[in-house]
């Protein structure tokens, strides 16, 4: 099962800069380690405000024990706060390792809220998943399209009163002007 964590770093008031250093250069060993045993897939650095600390991370677990205990491994938990989303496979997702990363390209996490009203036709839902699975091959052999993934669905309630259920779709995407994307 995937994992979306996002980890918010808080050094503790008074930790000397050699402390810090020594702390990041532990964490980077054991992320190359957890990266080696397949429990990191991939790392993000979001924008950050003066002296913020935060990575959002793409992990691996057989459960949420085993992503637990390798979350605790690192050595920068000990100044940590974690949020960990369970995922679940996207219908449309292109696969692992489908579209090759350019790192003269910049990667963006993008989040998509679907609603679909009461009233909706199940004809009309079908046909507009279908166009969504068709324009997600379509990025995704284009190179802009690395991942999809579902959030868990939650339920809400909408304008009308009534309930409707919200699925949040993730896209991680690599967007280049050089390859028309």
């Amino acid at each position: 099962m995937e994992y979306l964590v996002e980890m918010t770093t808080q050094v503790p008031s008074g930790t000397s800069t050699d402390e810090v250093t020594a702390m990041r250069s532990k964490e980077a060993a054991s992320t190359r380690e957890l990266v080696e045993a397949g429990s990191i897939l991939r790392l993000w650095r979001p924008p950050l405000q003066p002296g913020e600390w935060r990575t959002t991370g793409l992990f691996a677990a057989r459960s949420r024990a085993e992503l637990d205990h390798a979350l605790e491994s690192m050595p920068l938990h000990a100044w940590r706060r974690d949020r960990v989303t369970p995922l679940r496979p996207h219908p449309n997702d292109p696969g692992p390792g489908y579209a090759p990363l350019d790192p003269r390209c910049v990667e963006f996490f993008t989040t998509f809220v679907l609603t679909i009203p009461e009233q909706a036709e199940a004809g009309m839902v079908e046909e507009l998943t279908s166009r969504e699975a068709e324009r997600v091959t379509e990025l995704a052999s284009a190179g802009a399209c690395s991942a999809c993934g579902l959030f868990p669905v939650r339920v809400t309630t909408s304008v009308t009163g009534k309930s409707a259920a919200l699925q949040n779709c993730s896209t991680f995407s690599n967007p280049c002007p050089w390859r028309g994307g």
